[in-house]
């Protein structure tokens, strides 16, 4: 799974190290669950595009309540804590030169994507259980 991700956009440079990277990474993969579970008809040559579009803003809608804190922080306006993961759902959209839009195969990454990240956040679960 990993690998098929890697080879086709590389993964996001983030690790689940704290409570919040966890609870932010576990909601993101929620989203994208719940959003490939319910998989529009959408057709067409932007169809690849616009699912990615509606599962982006349905993360971004998600992870608001994660990101309150910043109304009142000092940032750069652009980036975010998670935006690494957010950008990689339209990455994965991408089309090579001469490849075609697939968005079934589209869905597929996402839905290893989403898994991915599960796996992240038991990887910090597991690490905080040995700790104590």
């Amino acid at each position: 799974m990993k690998a098929t991700l890697q080879a086709r956009y590389p993964l996001p440079d983030w690790v689940v190290d704290t409570k919040f990277k966890h609870g932010l990474t576990l909601a993101v993969a929620a989203t994208i669950d719940r959003e490939v579970g319910r998989w529009p008809n959408l057709k067409g040559p932007t169809a690849q595009q616009d699912f990615a579009e509606d599962v982006t803003q349905a993360v971004l809608d998600a992870i608001k309540p994660w990101l309150n804190w910043l109304k009142d922080g000092v940032t750069d306006g652009v980036s975010y804590p998670g935006d690494v993961l957010v950008s990689y759902i339209s990455q994965l959209a991408l089309t090579r030169p001469g490849e075609a839009p697939d968005p079934g195969h589209y869905r597929e990454l996402l839905r290893m994507y989403g898994q991915y990240l599960v796996q992240q956040a038991q990887r910090f679960e597991l690490h905080m259980t040995r700790a104590g």
